[in-house]
């Protein structure tokens, strides 16, 4: 708190600031407007990449016109946004649990069904960890090039862990220490990547899918399909999940593309 002021640092939309000019020093300023440009560049795209998502989940499902799907979602996230940060984490405060609570709950329901799979799906994951066609396409570069690859892409678009991003949602928390907010910020990663993540590896490979060319939602879907007995009804629940993530997530990152408009003096304050 003596090298970061936090009553300040917790209310000030140019933040990233304290940690350049209090850590290196006014010489290194322009690191932060190097930092603000580069991740304002991310930003005009991102939402774009999530409700992508959100319109083939729906699409999927229910056939509708991507194009349809989205206006409907440009002319909510106006809705939500026009509120400023506010009304974003009233929105995300309410949607965002529900789903993780309901996509947890019902992921723990086909694993309880399938709970005499588990034991042969981690012998499956050691044993293809460790066999002969693994270390050879790890040695070709195959192996690490992909894991590179899907790593980042899961890194950045899961729990955004190590890239800078989240502290820009963290900061703008009314909290009286900053290290309470820091442990959501790390309970926000287990979450996403321990406990969600870890749960749908298993159900695809406990649901007996995983070996059948899908891939992304579409292989999620077919395990929860046939965990269901009812393939469209695992369709439905992956679509609507997936909607409701990919939405909230859009919405977040038009925030983080505000917080940078306004370190570079571009924007105004809309909170």
């Amino acid at each position: 708190s003596t090298l970061f002021p936090y009553t300040t640092l917790f209310r000030s939309t140019n933040f990233f600031y304290w940690y350049v000019r209090k850590g290196l020093g006014e010489n290194w300023k322009w690191v932060g407007v190097l930092w603000a440009v580069t991740m304002l560049s991310a930003m005009v795209f991102a939402p774009a990449v999530q409700i992508n998502s959100l319109a083939s989940a729906i699409n999927a499902s229910f056939d509708i016109n991507p194009i349809f799907i989205g206006i409907a979602s440009s002319a909510l996230m106006f809705v939500v946004l026009i509120g400023g940060i506010k009304s974003i984490s009233r929105f995300a405060e309410m949607v965002v649990p529900m789903m993780a609570f309901v996509y947890t709950l019902v992921s723990l329901y086909v694993l309880v069904r399938y709970a005499s799979a588990i034991p042969g799906v981690f012998a499956l994951i050691l044993k293809s960890a460790f066999n002969g066609s693994a270390a050879s396409g790890g040695f070709a570069g195959a192996g690490v090039m992909l894991a590179i690859r899907w790593g980042f892409a899961r890194g950045i678009y899961s729990n955004e862990a190590g890239t800078g991003a989240a502290p820009l949602a963290h900061a703008s928390a009314t909290v009286n220490h900053p290290a309470k907010q820091g442990l959501w910020g790390i309970v926000e990663v287990f979450v996403d990547t321990i406990i969600v993540c870890s749960m749908t590896a298993l159900v695809v490979l406990c649901s007996g899918v995983w070996d059948g060319g899908s891939s992304s939602a579409a292989l999620t879907s077919e395990a929860f399909g046939v965990a269901f007995g009812n393939k469209n009804a695992g369709t439905v629940f992956v679509s609507v999940i997936i909607s409701f993530f990919a939405f909230t997530t859009a919405l977040v990152n038009v925030y983080y593309g505000e917080i940078c408009l306004m370190a570079l003096k571009i924007g105004r304050a809309h909170v």
